[in-house]
């Protein structure tokens, strides 16, 4: 991926992946710690889930294992309707065990 300058720019990313039954890859998470200049924020997390799938609890599995893997803070992300509802379900759910 290119930074907005054209750049390859030099950051790291961990990526996690969700598969079906079948192999298929349902889901990706990136977690970038250290972020990407212009792209993302530092411990910015990336979620993408097929269409297909989506309401599944593919998401919240990969959030869950990023937060037991890294320190999340997830009072700093950016997120879209479906991402902040993903997000506040499953910190509802930890904080509850």
């Amino acid at each position: 991926m290119a930074l907005p300058d054209g750049s390859i720019g030099d950051f790291l990313s961990a990526t996690l992946l969700f598969r079906g039954p079948s192999g298929d890859l349902r889901g990706i998470l990136n977690y970038f710690p250290y972020g990407a200049p212009g792209i993302e924020a530092p411990g910015n997390l990336l979620v993408i889930v097929d269409p297909d799938y989506r309401g599944n609890g593919i998401a919240r599995e990969l959030v869950a294992e990023a937060d037991r893997r890294w320190s999340i803070d997830f009072y700093q992300q950016d997120y879209t309707t479906e991402g902040r509802a993903t997000a506040l379900a499953y910190l509802k759910a930890r904080d509850q065990r």
